[in-house]
């Protein structure tokens, strides 16, 4: 009767530590896919950022002779090019490490 009730005991316990064990992964998950979630937020906010800058600083200089702009940074290639029929300007800002590319036409004038 004694081993009886430790079985019964041995196996609620084991139940108890895969259900907790299970939730544990399931809460530990779902924070890890936030936190990339917002990390993305982040980097895209910040890439619209530099392409708003690259904008402002087109529009500040004379483009005559300009055919091509790269910036360098460490987390975005950053880059401005004339269009083939020079309209316009391809205005791009995409980071290494992450798939966020924002992209933008400025049309001159």
């Amino acid at each position: 009767m004694i081993t009886m009730k430790k079985s019964y005991t041995l196996l609620i316990t084991l139940i108890l530590v895969v259900v907790f064990s299970i939730t544990a992964n399931q809460i530990l998950g779902n924070n890890s896919l936030g936190n990339e979630s917002l990390k993305q937020k982040v980097l895209y906010i910040q890439a619209k950022n530099h392409l708003e800058f690259l904008e402002e600083y087109l529009l500040s200089i004379d483009l005559k002779d300009i055919e091509k702009i790269e910036i360098d940074d460490d987390f975005f290639d950053i880059k401005a090019k004339k269009s083939e029929n020079f309209e316009h300007y391809l205005l791009s800002v995409q980071s290494f490490d992450f798939d966020i590319r924002v992209t933008k036409k400025l049309i001159i004038k």
